[in-house]
């Protein structure tokens, strides 16, 4: 699907457990008016991480619980995928050793390539792409 010139057949999830109060830092854009291509223009480290200077603040979604929760409270609602696909996150969660965590980060767009799989992101796992139901 496309949506505003942004591809969102692909949802990109990240789970893990991360307590630091410094956790949405991560995620911070430059907003000091400097034009993304400006050499003073700070790149956040999510944006580094994916290979961007920048990204869309409509597309991803941010959750720290301040307790370690199951993985059905965690990704609950937040996610817009079918059941079988929810289902398929808990299990490559599970495989990766979450049983329960207290933080995700998604991000709507298929059109960025995560390509270290196995990187800490923010001290959470990148657990892969998966199709929306946008």
């Amino acid at each position: 699907m496309n949506y505003m010139g942004q591809d969102t057949s692909k949802v990109h999830v990240w789970v893990g457990i991360n307590y630091d109060p410094s956790f949405d830092n991560y995620f911070e854009l430059d907003d000091s008016g400097v034009d993304v291509d400006d050499t003073r223009y700070k790149i956040c480290g999510f944006c580094k991480d994916i290979a961007e200077k920048w990204y869309d603040e409509d597309w991803i979604g941010v959750v720290q619980s301040p307790v370690s929760v199951d993985l059905d409270t965690l990704l609950g609602d937040e996610l817009s995928v079918s059941d079988i696909t929810l289902a398929d996150i808990k299990k490559k969660c599970v495989d990766k050793g979450l049983k329960s965590a207290n933080a995700m980060f998604y991000y709507i767009d298929a059109l960025i390539e995560i390509k270290d799989k196995d990187k800490d992101y923010n001290s959470l796992f990148y657990i892969g792409a998966f199709d929306t139901d946008l």
